[in-house]
């Protein structure tokens, strides 16, 4: 990766997110395509088992294989998420190419925290098309005081055809917006917010990284494309407990915290100064089977 660091931090602060190009290599992402594969395929199986499918499609490239399966049928598998708490994921969240962006946003102390979305953008799917949002209406109000930086990674090259994100520049700045949840469980805004400011498209190639703050508006559009949009994201913060919060921090990071133990996607520190405290998989492992 090359790039400036005090650059990374300065348009992250002025635009409430930041494109790191070349961030992630194929070397890390490679293994999280293949545990996705492997995941298509016992699906594929599954459904031709079942008769719903008269081919898995094993021959198609990545990028194509799952749109032709759902070409066949109307059958959709409700979850990706499950498989992906993995050593794939564990790696990638905690590989030093990541931190090292994240440490220039929320200092030397971060913590995953825990959850996270495999997201198959399936051709035409309006479902897949995210409105425009801020990802602390989904936390609760008293995280719009504090600091979660998510971290958005294309794992194929993503421009405005096949639905790549979109963000308002600034929108980070505005504070928590209310908002409402819709029938398809997505959470929008009550008022017009492009009235505020222009969305602007992402274009990314494989291997890059965006990443950005829990009050910056974002979304995206339609998969026109002929292909699956596959991308993954998640989050991190400052790991509480290693300087003096105010009141209303300490009441944003325990709300976070209650989210995602009723989720069941329990926090892990990955960068510290202290070593004794980053996890190892083992230990996220046993959370996450406690709250399950």
């Amino acid at each position: 990766m090359q790039e400036n660091y005090s650059s990374i931090k300065h348009r992250f602060q002025t635009d409430g997110y930041v494109v790191v190009r070349n961030a992630v290599s194929e070397k890390l992402l490679q293994p999280v395509r293949d545990l996705i594969n492997r995941n298509v395929d016992i699906h594929a199986q599954k459904l031709k088992s079942e008769g719903k499918i008269n081919s898995t499609h094993s021959e198609a490239s990545f990028e194509r294989r799952l749109a032709l399966i759902y070409n066949e049928t109307e059958s959709r598998m409700r979850s990706w998420n499950s498989f992906l708490f993995s050593q794939e994921l564990f790696q990638l969240v905690r590989d030093n190419s990541i931190l090292d962006v994240i440490e220039q946003l929320a200092g030397k102390e971060i913590s995953f925290n825990g959850d996270y979305h495999l997201r198959p953008k399936l051709p035409g799917n309006t479902i897949t098309a995210f409105p425009l949002h801020q990802d602390s209406q989904y936390y609760g109000v008293e995280t719009g005081k504090i600091l979660i930086i998510s971290v958005w990674i294309p794992l194929v090259d993503v421009d405005e055809n096949n639905g790549c994100l979109c963000l308002i520049p600034g929108s980070h700045n505005w504070g928590l917006l209310e908002s409402a949840r819709r029938a398809d469980s997505n959470m929008v805004s009550t008022e017009d917010v492009e009235q505020r400011g222009n969305p602007v498209a992402v274009p990314m190639k494989c291997g890059d990284l965006i990443a950005f703050h829990n009050l910056t508006f974002h979304g995206s559009k339609v998969n026109n494309s002929s292909n699956v949009r596959w991308s993954v994201d998640f989050r991190f913060r400052e790991t509480p407990g290693y300087r003096k919060m105010s009141t209303e921090e300490q009441e944003g990071h325990a709300v976070l915290e209650e989210e995602l133990e009723r989720s069941a996607q329990p926090p892990l520190v990955v960068r510290s100064s202290n070593p004794k405290t980053i996890g190892d998989y083992t230990s996220w492992e046993a959370a996450r089977l406690r709250l399950k």
